[in-house]
């Protein structure tokens, strides 16, 4: 009993600091986003990470902040720092704020981006948000991408077939609709892991693109069409940057 006790309490300590640790990193973070004008999830992700940030990690989440401070009514979007792997970075997830009038629902559709040898990682999930009226018409909708087939998932899409993790999310929207179809124009993130077996240690290297997606989905019928324009690294359509 002596020993197990003992043991015990050797471990505490360790459990503290890794919690600790993790609580201060993304501390850090969000006191770096806050300074940048990002309203900041009060979230903190349970992690077992016990290293602090190195300076290239705080150097690339500036860079990434800086690459999206243009975005129109940023105040509107919440950032949330997140855990992939063993490393951190931030997302842009959205929240539904339906304004029911008589039902609401919604559905997912994909758009595709790019090559996948398997179709898996270049298949992006839509989730369309939308409110009938008592007479089965639409009378409020938007819609966004996110990361994962559950969309609201923080886990990323896994692709055996490219070795790569890719998280999605969505900088900017437009939506319109009739009584039966929602159109919407999304300027999509895309933030690849490369060489993924599983770990960020173990991943090579990452890269950042935006691209564009323009299409319509057809909620009685189901009837999609969507297509994508790759807008390269940091290069967003003017109503990004200045609301025209």
């Amino acid at each position: 009993m002596a020993v197990l006790v003992g043991c015990t309490n050797d471990n505490e300590p360790v459990l503290d600091q890794v919690i600790n640790q993790n609580e201060v990193n993304i501390n850090q973070l969000k006191q770096i986003a806050a300074s940048s004008g990002w309203r900041v999830s009060p979230k903190v992700e349970i992690g077992d990470r016990t290293t602090p940030l190195t300076e290239a990690e705080i150097k690339n989440f500036q860079e990434d902040l800086r690459s999206y401070s243009g975005y129109p009514r940023k105040e509107e979007r919440e950032i949330e720092i997140v855990l992939v792997g063993n490393q951190y970075t931030f997302l842009l997830p959205f929240t539904s704020e339906l304004i029911t009038k008589a039902t609401g629902g919604s559905t997912i559709v994909y758009a595709t981006y790019g090559y996948c040898f398997g179709n898996t990682c270049n298949q992006v999930p839509i989730k369309v948000f939308y409110d009938l009226d008592e007479n089965g018409n639409i009378t409020y909708a938007f819609g966004g991408t996110s990361s994962d087939y559950n969309l609201w998932s923080k886990e990323g899409i896994e692709c055996g077939f490219c070795n790569k993790l890719i998280l999605y999310s969505t900088a900017y929207y437009e939506c319109s609709w009739s009584n039966e179809s929602v159109a919407l124009t999304i300027w999509a993130n895309q933030q690849t892991y490369w060489n993924w077996t599983g770990s960020i240690s173990h991943s090579t290297s990452t890269s950042h693109k935006h691209f564009m997606i323009t299409g319509s989905v057809n909620i009685k019928g189901g009837y999609t069409r969507f297509e994508t324009e790759d807008v390269g690294e940091g290069a967003w359509s003017p109503i990004i940057t200045t609301g025209i």
